[in-house]
């Protein structure tokens, strides 16, 4: 049993803590408050991006529903021997025009255009002329179109007004001539995701202006570019390749039909691709950025 005085000293210590607790749970309930006040504005701003990231999406989502877009159908380019491999027939109604191609410069590489510039001669021989129509066009054989953002860019000049002919080891007669050109051709494909360390691939795109695959197929024969003659600077050579491809055009170019390439009545051009490829040299760019 606790005597009296024991049980006022207890209730002595009681009261004397109280006000001690107290002042302790008012401190924290406070601080507490402190803290819930400065994190509501964070809160606040994290719901309001939220919701306005829902609204966008949202947004974007009944304006595509409302939108109606019509058909476009893709441009392609396919290769020539799985043309051919569809169109068997072209093997004898067009005429093969054996390709050559050297460049003696490649230069001004122009990132902010994308655009580059080509110079250097296109070489072709053929035993089968192409027709226009049932008819032959001597001036018009040796005129190509390349690649370029515009014919003001481009510089043509065939060698020989007068093509010259020769006959091959079984007798058959054969032509030839070449054409100099100088040319600023699109680089679409150049990107700098990969800046420093990029690679480039630059192409040489050469079709007819006029005759199309039922007249005419190119066939790529040889492609020189001297490593001597690659003049872009802050970058080296790694390498060249051709093939030999054909473009599918998706109109008709009189009317709205609709063309295809399964049915024969796409549009369709022999294309001669010639491609470049090049790389950064990484430490001239570093330099060339701290300096």
């Amino acid at each position: 049993m606790m005597s009296a005085i024991e049980r006022a000293s207890n209730l002595l210590n009681m009261q004397t803590r109280s006000p001690f607790k107290m002042r302790n749970l008012l401190g924290l309930l406070k601080s507490r408050r402190l803290s819930g006040l400065a994190e509501a504005p964070a809160r606040f701003l994290v719901v309001l991006f939220l919701s306005l990231m829902l609204l966008v999406i949202f947004s974007g989502v009944h304006h595509r529903s409302k939108k109606t877009y019509i058909d476009n159908p893709n441009e392609q380019v396919i290769s020539a021997s799985a043309f051919v491999k569809t169109f068997p027939e072209i093997k004898e109604t067009a005429a093969y025009v054996d390709l050559g191609l050297y460049l003696d410069s490649l230069y001004q590489l122009d990132m902010s255009q994308l655009t580059f510039k080509a110079r250097g001669w296109l070489w072709y021989n053929w035993k089968k002329a192409p027709l226009i129509e049932g008819k032959f066009d001597p001036g018009q054989l040796g005129s190509f179109n390349f690649n370029s953002l515009d014919q003001k860019d481009v510089y043509e000049q065939i060698s020989s007004k007068v093509h010259v002919t020769d006959a091959d080891d079984q007798g058959e007669t054969t032509h030839w001539n070449e054409t100099a050109f100088d040319v600023k051709l699109a680089a679409p494909s150049i990107s700098l995701k990969n800046y420093p360390f990029d690679h480039q691939r630059l192409s040489i795109l050469v079709t007819d202006p006029v005759h199309e695959t039922v007249d005419l197929m190119y066939r790529i024969q040889q492609f020189r570019l001297p490593p001597n003659l690659f003049n872009i600077s802050g970058y080296k050579l790694d390498g060249i390749s051709y093939a030999d491809q054909v473009r599918v055009y998706t109109s008709n170019f009189e009317d709205s039909s609709n063309v295809s390439l399964k049915n024969g009545t796409a549009d369709t051009q022999s294309q001669a691709a010639f491609n470049i490829f090049i790389s950064r040299n990484a430490l001239t760019s570093v330099l060339q950025y701290v300096s």
